[in-house]
């Protein structure tokens, strides 16, 4: 059925869509009473089952996975035709980006990584915001095991300290700015653009999701479509 729709997309899209696959975490495959498989094995068996129904479908739209550690993003690299981060450490993808064979890079493949931004002419203002937005991450073991394993140990220690103690309110003044700014993008208008713009120098496709404030969920996106204008 997916792979159905996706070639529809493709279609109507004249190539310009993406079809992106992902075995999400922990805390959505329990408000759908998924009871989640083996990630790596699941992925492999899906992908092939979608290619596998070509036959059916005609063309269809390239299929980009959702990965954040290694094992993932290889498998990625391996049977997809992209791979999109959610939340990495820019300063980890590097190495990822790395281990893409050139072959693979010239074929096209995708390297995406989705990334909160908050834009405000006061820093500090936007720090504080951004903080205050990044608590549900922080409360899932699968991304606390990540950041710790790119160097950001004695932050989610603090974290996951205080969580036993079930002290959620004191998350965010447990998050580091250096963490921060490595998985997200917040600040001035300059400060963003130069974020946005070191990314695509890793060639990698920011994928921007501004946080939401107090305006219309709509403000945001303009504020950050007015970096290019």
């Amino acid at each position: 059925s997916l792979a159905e729709t996706g070639a529809h997309l493709h279609e109507l899209g004249e190539g310009r869509f993406r079809l992106g696959i992902g075995v999400s975490h922990d805390l959505s495959n329990q408000v759908y009473h998924v009871q989640p498989g083996q990630p790596l094995e699941d992925c492999r068996t899906y992908v092939a089952q979608m290619r596998a129904a070509v036959e059916r479908t005609g063309p269809q739209a390239p299929i980009v996975m959702a990965a954040l550690r290694n094992r993932m993003f290889d498998l990625a690299v391996e049977i997809a035709d992209g791979v999109v981060m959610f939340r990495a450490c820019r300063n980890y993808l590097a190495n990822q980006v790395a281990r893409i064979p050139a072959d693979r890079r010239k074929e096209g493949f995708f390297v995406g990584n989705s990334i909160p931004v908050v834009i405000d002419d006061d820093p500090q203002v936007a720090l504080n915001i951004m903080r205050q937005s990044q608590t549900l991450y922080l409360g899932l073991a699968n991304y606390r095991n990540y950041w710790r394993g790119v160097g950001y140990v004695e932050e989610m220690d603090a974290i996951e300290a205080a969580l036993a103690k079930g002290e959620q309110d004191r998350i965010p003044a447990l998050m580091s700015e250096k963490w921060l700014r490595n998985i997200t993008l917040f600040g001035t208008a300059s400060m963003v653009r130069e974020g946005i713009e070191a990314y695509f120098d890793m060639g990698i496709m920011p994928v921007i999701g501004p946080v939401l404030r107090e305006a219309g969920a709509m403000a945001h996106y303009e504020s950050v479509f007015a970096l290019y204008n």
